[in-house]
């Protein structure tokens, strides 16, 4: 497996909004899931996390859950709204405490994105 950069700050998306990567090295289960639930719902702007085929809202465990990461999955995290960089912020120090319960997070700067 190749070496992860460590956690950054968001970057911008194409359309301007902020974002961070997220590589999963154990998938996600049940409990990050509910943290960064927990975490986005502390924010009023619009969250979503994107696999490569799916947007889910990210203030839902649930949603969250469904779209089932594999090992080693890249997400991309989302937010749209006043409070949107602060949003992506909280949500990179929720995801760098959850790497103690097995799930390895970290942001990769070389990931692709495209406009959503």
């Amino acid at each position: 497996m190749t070496q992860r950069p460590p956690w950054k700050t968001y970057r911008k998306h194409p359309t301007g909004l902020p974002l961070t990567h997220v590589f999963l090295r154990d998938g996600l289960h049940t409990r990050p899931a509910a943290k960064l639930a927990q975490e986005a719902r502390r924010y009023s702007a619009d969250i979503s996390l994107h696999s490569e085929e799916n947007a889910v809202d990210a203030k839902s465990m649930l949603d969250i859950m469904s779209l089932s990461p594999p090992a080693e999955a890249e997400l991309t995290l989302v937010a749209h709204g006043d409070d949107a960089k602060a949003a992506i912020s909280g949500l990179e120090k929720c995801l760098s405490t959850v790497s103690g319960t097995g799930t390895g997070v970290s942001y990769n700067k070389h990931a692709h994105t495209q406009p959503l």
